[in-house]
Order: C-alpha cells, then structure tokens, then sequence
C-alpha cells in the first residue's frame, strides 16, 4: 500500500485539516475549501480559514507533527436493493389457494424469472381463517389446508421468499369489501369479519416470523381517513414488533406498506416514510380487481397516476423506496399495446421502484412477455447499487418527458425517452441536463436492443419515438467535477479524530451532531450529495438528515439515512442521496437517532456531485399565489416543490368531510388582453384523485364552463389544462376556479393565454 507522508503545512492547523481537496474541480468559487474540522472547548482560539470564514478550533493538537495519510479511494456501499418478485392480488384477487401460490411459486423457477431476479412471493389478502383461534392467532383458512408455515417452507425450497399480508385496522380490505374466496366450497365470505392486527400486532407479527416470512404488505384499510403524521404511530408499532421479531429469529423482514387505501387523503408522498418502513405505496391501486371497475388495467392509469405519482426522489435513498404498485406488463385483458408494455418496464426500471408481477402465472406468460421482463441490463437499472430514484430532466411538450437516473458507475445515467403521444415523435436529450461535460466524449446503448451506438454528441434525438412508448438508453460520459465540503460545527458530544485511512486524516466520530454550512447550490431544485463514511460494525448505522428548511413539518423533521457496513480494513465507503436545497448557500446537517442502541457511523465529508438536473417548469404567466389573486373561502396557499414558485392554491371546492365545510376558490384578477374575444388559457393543476376532478371556470361573473381535470398522480405533479374563455378588452378580466358540487385540482397557475384566430394581438399582464 503507497503511504505518502504529506507536509504538515499542508494537512494540519492547530490540529484540524483544512480541506484544500474538491474532488478535481468545483463550480463553487472557494471550492478550495469548505469547512474545517471544529471543536468548541473552553480554551478555543479563532484562525483565518482559507474561505474567509474566522472558526474555532480546538488548540490541543500538536501542529508541529507528522501524520501519515494513506491513498485509500472510497467505493460505493451497495444499498438494500428494491423488491423483485410476484404478488397475488392482481391476478387472482380473493380467490387464492395454497395451491394457486405453489404453482406461481414453480412458475417463477421454471420460466426463468428466479434467475432475472423475481425471487418474492407475496401473498395478498384473503389467506387467513375469517375468525381468530383461541388464544388470539391467525391461521390459514380452508384454502391453505397445510397451514401458512408448510407454505412458506415450500417457497423456500424453491430458493424464494415469502411474503404475506395485514392490516393495522381491525379489518382487511377484503372484509371491508365484503368480497369472497370462491377457490373453495363452500366459498369463504370475508364480509363483515375481522382479523386485522389491531390488537394483535406483536402476535401477528411473531406467528408471520415463526412461518419464515420475510416481506409484510401492511395495508391501512380503515374506514378512517387521516393525514400522514396521524399514521405515522400505528406503522412505527408494526416496525417495533418487525424490529423485536427480527432480533429473536435472525432474519430480515422487509416492511411494505399502504398508507393509501380507504383514505381519500393520499398520503404515499406527504411522508419521509423511508423513516419508518423499507418501501411504501405511493398512490392507489394500479387497477381495480373485479368486481370494482374498470377491473381491467389501463395505460392511463399506469402513467398518471402510479407513474407520476410515485415521483418522490428525495425520500427514495439509501435503501428505501417509492412503490408504484404492482406491475402489469403482459397483463390478461390489458389495454396497454406492446409499446405501452417496454414504457411500462422501462419507466419502474428508472424509477427504481419495487419490481412485483401482478400477472397469472398459473395461466404462464408469452415469451414477448417473458423477455422483456427478464432483460438483465433493464434490470440492473433498476437493483443499481445507488438506490436513487429517476429525475425528470426535460418536457419539451406534454405529451413527451425525458427521465434520468443516476448509475454507481462514474458518469453513467440511464436514461428514458417517454413519448406519451398519440403519433411517433423525436426527443432529445442533453449531456448538460444529465449532469455530463459536453466537451468529453459520451457513448450511448440501446438497452432494448441491446446495441452500442457508439459516441454521440449533445443533444441527442431519438428517432421516432413510438406513441405510448420509449426509448430507453444507457449514457456514459465523464461526470462534471464534485465539490468537497467538510465540517464545520459538532455539537452533542461529536469529536474530530485521526484516520489515516480518510482523505484529509480526519474523521468525525462519537456522533452527536455535524454539520456542513455554505453547501453552494446554483439551483433551486436540489442537488445530489454523497457521504464518506466509516462504519465498522456488522449492521446498519443511521443518522437523520434535517429537513425542516426544505418540507412542511407535516412532512416529518428529517429523513433517515442507512450506511451499510464498510467492513475491519479502515475503507470508507460511500452513499448517495437527492436532496432538496434552496439557491444560493445551505446547511447540511446530519445527527443520531433518539435511539442510542442504533449504530452510527463515523463522518469524513460530503460532497455536492455532478447528475441528472431536475427539470424546472416554466414560470407561471400568473401564479396561484400571486398577491393579485383572490383566495376565497377556505381554499389556501400550499408549498409545492415541484411547482413554479413553490407554492400552489389548494382546498379548492365544496365539500363537507369529517363534519368540516370547506367551499373555496381562486380567482386571478387584473386579466389583461389587448382585445376582446376568445382565448386559449392553459391552467396547471395537480390531483392525486384516480377519477380525476371537475372545475368549474367562470370569467367575470358570467356562468362557468366545466372541465374535467384527469389525475396526475399526486397533488404535487403537475400538468396542463385548457379552457377556451372569452375576455373582454383591457385589464379587468376575472378567472375564477371552484367546483360546487365536489373538490376540485389544486392549481399551480396560469400558464398562457393565446388568442383564437378571430382575436389578434398581445397578451399583457399587469
């Protein structure tokens, strides 16, 4: 090992180093030092730090000597990687059987899907006996004759896992349904029983260990709809007893849950639930099993609401994941087309959302179906080491999106070209928006066909893209240099210490808390930071990262970061994370958990990295919140990360819910156009509702015309709609949105007004 002996001049002052590292280059403009190790003690002295900035440091060090840094380079630490596998609810809804999930289990063997990596079984509601034994326990209904440990050592022979299902309510959804297992005779009617885990979660879960089952869906399914912070307590009793079962049998158990079901307040993405769980639900059900309609899966569907809706990438990290729900690819009396089916794969695969088959494996899939769902360079996209989520890079219309994804290996992204038109369409993509030197060479692949396209030079366009379908590549370039940045406060007990093995021979332990200051961001989207580390122990560390600059504090105070195990050789490691920060200079501050038996690990540096640049929307023509505007009733302004000024109008419409009246509107004053006539004014609206939702429009005080907003995932995507409106000449125009009978979008602003041909001219704003 090569161990350079580097002039204390250079490495100490007064005991600390002061960073003069940036990783190769910076587009900050004292990137030649962010920080400085930091003590406080009683007898602390201030330095000139190289940025400028006057730091205490601690004086006991002696700065005369020696210390020898050795040249370890920090690699990547894989994190847990998403959920591959086959869920029963899709296919097959009540009407499961031991023997249903044998067959399926089999299925997944033979067809080659284990060895892509399927390896889950989940078996959905409707397993269990409608009525608790004696002494309180689940067992398995008349379906499952050999009892769900039999089963589950069945799957296990296979080289599988086994994963099950319940609810924290006192019933599941099929009880709440009242639907019926008619695998059987007589059939089992789950109508009005209850055997959800309310009372019974630590039995539950220990009976579900003692079977060997390693993945729980947790479905709310209570006729009660809350907010995500009131759920938050009954999900952290399951991750208890999931954290007390796994301690007693020596085995993971993944925790999946649904905070969505029977709560019409959607709350998969108003929640860091990365806190709490390893994967959650981020919308409703991708399709409605029989006999609730459609009963059939929908591309619509696929794309606006679980697509969309599941775009999260600052809770997605280090392990954790957004889940798209189920997928349906290949699926039995789908409306999607071949292409809809490669967009479908390709968009979970970059989302880097748990891959689970929804189909009927007992009736077997096409081969078409077979290989596109066992495409390993599509799937290793997917389980990348990272963990991170897709960006949206570019829109150039609605109807087309860019998406990208940061890869472990330096300066690849995968990227995919998503057409959502209704005609074949070009698209093109720039290095700059994947975060890559235009001036280095970039090659390209086709991971469809699986064909290098050699280098290529920015923008890249995609030839006729096909309608509802993508192209899906994997870029290469050279990665825009990072900037380093080093601490600069401890506090809670946190010290600075030597390591020999850290760049800087520096590392901070006894965490505590630390901080990093000045991190520079040149957008105000957010940017991708990457943390060195050392943790030495045989399990997770943990600290938080504080959100509470960047979320509603509905949204929890911060998110939990996992550092897998660097192992005894003193190699730091290394994780990535997108975090949200404002322009301009940000705090980055990272702490242990209140749990003190939860291992942290030891701190070297962040650094700001090159990647995918989130795409920015255009600027509202005039903002929802714009103090010009009326909000009305009880419709009121909201933070909105993804919308054009952060903010949105919400709680618009009549409703009464929970004994609440709501009735509220927006109306956007001072309209100006320079003649009267009819124009085309494009709106744009988020709705997490799957149905979509009526607003009503009315322009100054005349009656309203009513349009139909489909869904967009979650209240927080944002798309277009168009009104055609007349307006009078002059600056006293009044657009006024509500919905009288119902709730309507939430509404991000207006985007455009353009005249019709019989109106000509300018259009003005005051």
């Amino acid at each position: 090992m090569n161990i350079q002996i580097k002039s204390a001049a250079l490495i100490l002052l007064s005991g600390f180093f002061l960073s003069s590292c940036n990783g190769g280059g910076s587009d900050d403009k004292n990137s030649d030092s962010h920080g400085i190790f930091t003590s406080l003690p009683s007898n602390d002295q201030t330095v000139d730090h190289p940025s400028g900035n006057d730091l205490a440091v601690d004086n006991k060090f002696d700065d005369k000597a020696e210390q020898p840094v050795i040249n370890i380079t920090p690699r990547y630490i894989p994190v847990a990687s998403p959920t591959m596998g086959w869920a029963s609810w899709n296919a097959h809804g009540c009407n499961i059987s031991e023997d249903i999930i044998k067959k399926s289990a089999d299925y997944l063997v033979t067809s080659g899907l284990k060895d892509a990596g399927y390896v889950h079984v989940n078996i959905d509601d409707c397993w269990s006996e409608t009525t608790r034994a004696a002494d309180g326990s689940l067992t398995g209904n008349r379906a499952f004759p050999n009892g769900m440990k039999a089963l589950g050592d069945y799957i296990h022979s296979k080289g599988l896992k086994y994963g099950i299902y319940a609810t924290p309510g006192p019933q599941t959804c099929a009880q709440i349904g009242g639907r019926q297992n008619t695998t059987v005779t007589p059939p089992i009617s789950e109508a009005g029983r209850q055997t959800g885990s309310l009372g019974h979660v630590e039995q539950d879960l220990n009976s579900f260990a003692s079977w060997g089952v390693d993945f729980l869906k947790y479905d709310w399914c209570t006729t009660t709809s809350l907010q995500a912070d009131d759920q938050v307590s009954t999900f952290i009793l399951m991750r208890n007893a999931i954290n007390s079962a796994e301690k007693k049998y020596n085995k993971k158990i993944t925790y999946n849950i649904n905070a969505t079901s029977h709560n019409s307040i959607k709350t998969g993405t108003t929640y860091f639930w990365g806190n709490i769980v390893d994967s959650w639900r981020t919308t409703d059900d991708i399709f409605y099993v029989p006999p609730r309609q459609p009963g059939h899966p929908a591309f619509s569907a696929v794309i606006n609401q679980n697509f969309k809706g599941s775009l999260f990438p600052e809770a997605q990290h280090t392990g954790t994941y957004n889940d798209a729900d189920m997928m349906v690819a290949g699926f039995t009396g789908s409306d999607l087309t071949p292409d809809n089916d490669r967009a479908h794969v390709s968009l979970w695969a970059v989302l880097g959302a748990p891959m689970v088959l929804g189909n009927d494996l007992t009736a077997g899939l096409s081969q078409a179906t077979l290989s596109l769902l066992t495409n390993p360079e599509v799937i290793a996209v997917n389980q990348d080491i990272l963990g991170v989520q897709a960006l949206k890079v570019d829109q150039p219309n609605s109807s087309m999106s860019v998406y990208a994804k940061l890869l472990s290996d330096p300066g690849e992204r995968a990227v995919v070209l998503f057409n959502n038109g209704a005609s074949a369409a070009n698209i093109s993509v720039s290095w700059e928006a994947l975060g890559l030197d235009p001036a280095k060479q970039v090659t390209v692949r086709d991971l469809w066909s699986r064909t290098d396209l050699g280098a290529q030079t920015s923008p890249y366009k995609a030839q006729k893209v096909p309608a509802g379908g993508v192209v899906m590549l994997k870029v290469k370039g050279t990665d825009l240099a990072p900037t380093s940045y080093w601490p600069s406060t401890l506090a809670d007990g946190a010290t600075s210490i030597d390591c020999s093995t850290c760049e800087g021979g520096k590392k901070i332990t006894n965490l505590g808390t630390v901080s990093f200051e000045n991190v520079m961001s040149n957008n105000a989207n957010g940017n991708y930071i990457r943390i060195t580390y050392l943790n030495k122990s045989s399990a997770n560390a943990v600290l938080k990262l504080d959100i509470k600059d960047t979320f509603p504090a509905s949204y929890g105070t911060y998110t939990k970061i996992n550092f897998g195990p660097t192992g005894n050789e003193s190699v730091p490691g290394m994780v990535t994370l997108f975090v949200r920060q404002g322009l301009g200079a940000n705090k980055f501050t990272l702490s242990r958990l209140d749990d003190t038996s939860i291992p942290v690990p030891e701190i070297v540096k962040i650094e700001k990295i090159a990647g995918p640049v989130l795409y920015t929307p255009p600027a509202m023509m005039i903002e929802a919140e714009s103090p010009n505007n009326t909000i009305g009733g009880t419709a009121k302004v909201a933070a909105c990360a993804t919308c054009s000024g952060g903010q949105k109008v919400g709680y618009l419409g009549t409703v009464i819910k929970n004994g609440i009246s709501y009735n509220g509107s927006l109306t956007f004053n001072k309209v100006t156009v320079p003649t009267s006539g009819s124009y085309v004014v494009t709106f744009a609206y988020g709705t997490s509702d799957p149905a979509g939702r009526s607003i009503q429009i009315a322009t100054n005080g005349q009656s309203p015309v009513t349009l139909q907003a489909s869904s967009t995932g979650s209240d927080n995507t944002i798309a277009n709609l168009q009104a055609t409106l007349t307006l009078n000449a002059g600056s006293n125009n009044t657009i006024m949105l509500y919905n009288s009978a119902g709730w309507a979008p939430d509404i991000d602003g207006i985007v455009s007004i353009k005249a019709l041909p019989t109106s000509v001219g300018l259009i003005q704003l005051q």
